[in-house]
């Protein structure tokens, strides 16, 4: 049975709901950075701006048509009242874990774009490549690979050694 998934409507109510303090990740973000791939969700990174913030979300989510489910303390889920697909997925900061300052500075960097009529906030590309990095899922090891292979004239070295050493994290065994 195919899965109807409008990306656009998706992305548009998304942004409504988390603005003003979000990045677009994932694999809809390295679309505008042209790399393709397939997906059935959006990911974002989102700063909490304070004790009123999940109400305020919750609030516009509703609006919207969106159905909220906090996941934990760091993460939420919005999806369609009407269809499961896509699934809007987002790590939310200030995170307990030790690299929330990095979730910080990924939305800090984040790059305004043009999308059709609205503009949107997506991240980095060497942004994209660490948040995949800390992940460890093999489809985001193959994401890595592809960056470094057909991007590698793009990326901002300096910046992404820099926060890889400060993430403890490696290019080595990729």
């Amino acid at each position: 049975m195919a899965r109807e998934v409008d990306f656009e409507q998706a992305l548009r109510r998304a942004c409504r709901v988390l603005e003003p303090s979000y990045a677009l990740i994932g694999a809809v973000a390295l679309l505008f950075h042209g790399y393709v791939r397939a997906t059935a969700d959006l990911g974002f990174v989102v700063l909490s701006t304070g004790p009123g913030w999940w109400s305020a979300v919750r609030t516009r989510a509703e609006k919207e048509g969106l159905q909220v489910e906090e996941m934990g303390p760091d993460f939420l889920r919005m999806t369609d009242r009407n269809r499961p697909y896509p699934r809007i997925d987002c790590i939310v900061t200030p995170k307990v874990a030790p690299e929330a300052w990095y979730y910080r500075q990924v939305v800090e960097r984040a790059e305004e774009r043009q999308y059709l009529d609205f503009s949107l906030r997506v991240a980095t590309l060497e942004d994209l490549l660490a948040l995949k990095l800390l992940s460890r899922r093999p489809k985001d090891r193959t994401d890595v690979s592809v960056i470094l292979s057909d991007y590698r004239e793009r990326l901002d070295w300096e910046y992404l050694r820099r926060t890889l050493r400060m993430l403890s994290l490696s290019l080595i065994h990729i």
